[in-house]
């Protein structure tokens, strides 16, 4: 089993959201084993923040420890955004 924690960047491999990158905000313990909380800041933003499991997830990269001590600190849906835009290389423009 994939071990998530609160920093890591997912890429989204089911689901409606597939191909999508979320941030894990967050995990919760359930009777079927320990779920990823996720969030992106513009389709899911903090306030609708879903519910993954892990094995539905790939772990793309990892937020570095400034960005992490940053995120705690003041946890928004803009800065989330911005974060997964950073972290997102398949929707950035190659130009030739």
């Amino acid at each position: 089993m994939v071990e998530v924690r609160f920093g890591q960047v997912v890429q989204s491999i089911s689901g409606r959201d597939r191909h999508r990158i979320f941030i894990v905000i967050g995990t919760e313990e359930t009777l079927s084993g320990t779920v990823a909380i996720i969030a992106n800041g513009e389709l899911r933003p903090l306030e609708k923040a879903k519910r993954k499991n892990p094995l539905h997830i790939k772990i793309t990269a990892e937020l570095t420890q400034e960005e992490i001590s940053d995120l705690r600190s003041d946890l928004c849906n803009e800065k989330l955004a911005k974060l997964c835009q950073k972290y997102d290389v398949f929707s950035k423009k190659v130009e030739m």
